[in-house]
């Protein structure tokens, strides 16, 4: 049911949410939004591996429910680190023009039961690498603070290495489900799985960070 590759996934997973409920919220804000999305969206890759495994097709509409609660989650978990009203309000804006997007591809565009919704996925990419670039540019700290001791850096490096790639990454991958699903499968192995596997480390380390430092302040 589960290969060598996803094992050495939800490992990676299962551990990164473990240190995410042991790192302090004294220096990493807005913590509980992290827990949440891992919690929900370990249920889900189950829920889509299992499924998957039973043939039963189910996997496409859980990605058009999970992927615009994780934009969410993840867009105010960044904004507790934002410092102007304006940057606030233009992500706040940008929630309810991603949720009126999410609502015309999902109903207007794509056939939830066979289309991966790639383009929804993409655009809520867009907005977090935009965020995570504009508060990791803009991120102050202690000046007895290594810049690489920060969690909150980590964090963002890894949204922003993940993100970047998984744009890439969905530009190619609903064409080649279709066309070619050999290769499709192969991709999302190279890829996505590296991908998946980069990103977990870094924010398991973010949280070991958070495990070792005294609060660090962001002015």
């Amino acid at each position: 049911m589960f290969s060598t590759s996803d094992i050495i996934y939800y490992l990676l997973f299962i551990t990164a949410m473990t240190l995410s409920f042991i790192a302090s919220k004294a220096n990493i804000k807005g913590l509980i939004y992290l827990r949440v999305l891992f919690i929900v969206g370990l249920c889900t890759e189950l829920i889509v591996d299992i499924t998957d495994f039973y043939e039963v097709p189910l996997h496409n509409i859980l990605y058009y429910i999970y992927i615009p609660f994780e934009y969410i989650i993840l867009s105010t978990f960044l904004k507790k680190y934002v410092k102007t009203k304006r940057l606030h309000l233009i992500m706040t804006y940008a929630v309810f023009i991603y949720t009126f997007l999410v609502i015309y591809f999902t109903f207007f565009y794509y056939e939830i039961e066979n289309d991966y919704p790639g383009i929804i996925y993409n655009i809520g990419c867009v907005f977090l690498i935009i965020w995570t670039s504009v508060l990791l540019f803009n991120l102050e700290f202690k000046e007895d603070m290594k810049l690489f001791q920060i969690p909150f850096f980590w964090i963002c490096t890894a949204m922003i290495i993940f993100y970047s790639g998984v744009f890439l990454y969905n530009g190619f991958y609903n064409y080649l489900l279709e066309e070619k699903t050999e290769l499709a499968s192969k991709l999302r192995l190279l890829v996505n799985l590296n991908l998946n596997y980069l990103f977990y480390i870094l924010m398991s380390y973010a949280f070991i960070c958070s495990i070792r430092q005294k609060k660090y302040f962001i002015r």
